[in-house]
């Protein structure tokens, strides 16, 4: 067989093969048929208007279950989803207390009344029970969130800041600040 021989689509029809340019010329491409269809061109379901709804399979959850639906019981030390579930436990309450402490102490807010111009802002306790590497309970915390995306650009701030830095790179920082 010589390269000019015959390809075979998937459905039986041949198309002829073009030899291979030395020159890299452009070769025109055969008009479509009437049809607008090759014959080795795929048909969808939405070119036919047959779709049909999915269906989901019995049996496989779509989302992923939370750790709290797989255990069989329920206990104390199991993460809260709501400040009144977290209410029930007093090592809640103290995690609550230490949290509103530092935020008092650190100065991060301030109590100041509502204005007609002003959005207020919400905020939400997460609750997480910390471990150590061998599955103990170190301790439970509870930080106190703001939900920041029901704010606006120039009604409720100007710019944003936020610090990040690694301890690492302020070591590194350091290390070189010494030897130099």
């Amino acid at each position: 067989m010589d390269i000019q021989s015959a390809l075979i689509c998937s459905d039986g029809i041949s198309a002829p093969a073009r030899k291979p340019s030395q020159h890299f010329n452009i070769i025109e491409e055969p008009p479509l048929p009437n049809d607008n269809l090759m014959p080795c061109q795929m048909i969808t379901r939405s070119q036919t208007q047959s779709l049909k709804p999915k269906t989901p399979y019995v049996g496989i959850a779509r989302y992923p279950l939370p750790h709290c639906f797989l255990t069989n019981h329920v206990s104390s030390d199991a993460e809260p989803s709501c400040f009144s579930k977290a209410t029930k436990h007093h090592h809640w309450h103290d995690a609550m207390d230490i949290e509103f402490n530092a935020l008092i102490t650190n100065g991060t807010w301030n109590l100041v009344s509502p204005t007609q111009c002003t959005n207020i802002v919400g905020n939400k306790l997460v609750f997480r029970v910390k471990r150590n590497a061998d599955d103990s309970i170190e301790r439970f915390k509870a930080r106190l969130v703001a939900k920041g995306y029901h704010q606006q650009l120039g009604l409720d701030f100007t710019k944003t800041f936020s610090l990040v830095v690694k301890a690492s790179t302020i070591r590194l920082v350091l290390s070189l600040a010494i030897t130099r």
